[in-house]
C-alpha cells in the first residue's frame, strides 16, 4: 500500500473518531467551557478543523509540487 493510502486512510479513521466524538455531546456539553485554557468543546472542534484543513492543503501542495514520495 503507497503512503498516500496509508495517510488517507489513517486520516479518514480521524474524521471517524472526531464525527463519533462531536455526535456524543449534548450541544449545552459542546458550549460548555472545559480545561485547555476554559475552551469550550466547540472551540476545540474549530481549531481541530483549523489544523485539518490546514494539513489538507500542504498534502495536496506536496502531491502537485512532485516531491519524491509525494504522490
Amino acid at each position: 500500500m503507497s503512503l498516500k493510502h496509508q495517510l488517507l486512510g489513517r486520516i479518514a479513521e480521524a474524521e471517524l473518531a472526531e464525527m463519533e466524538l462531536i455526535a456524543s455531546l449534548a450541544p449545552q456539553d459542546r458550549q460548555r467551557p472545559g480545561q485547555a485554557d476554559a475552551w469550550s468543546a466547540k472551540d476545540v472542534l474549530r481549531h481541530i478543523a483549523g489544523w485539518n484543513r490546514d494539513l489538507v492543503n500542504r498534502l495536496a501542495g506536496k502531491m502537485h509540487s512532485g516531491e519524491p514520495g509525494s504522490a
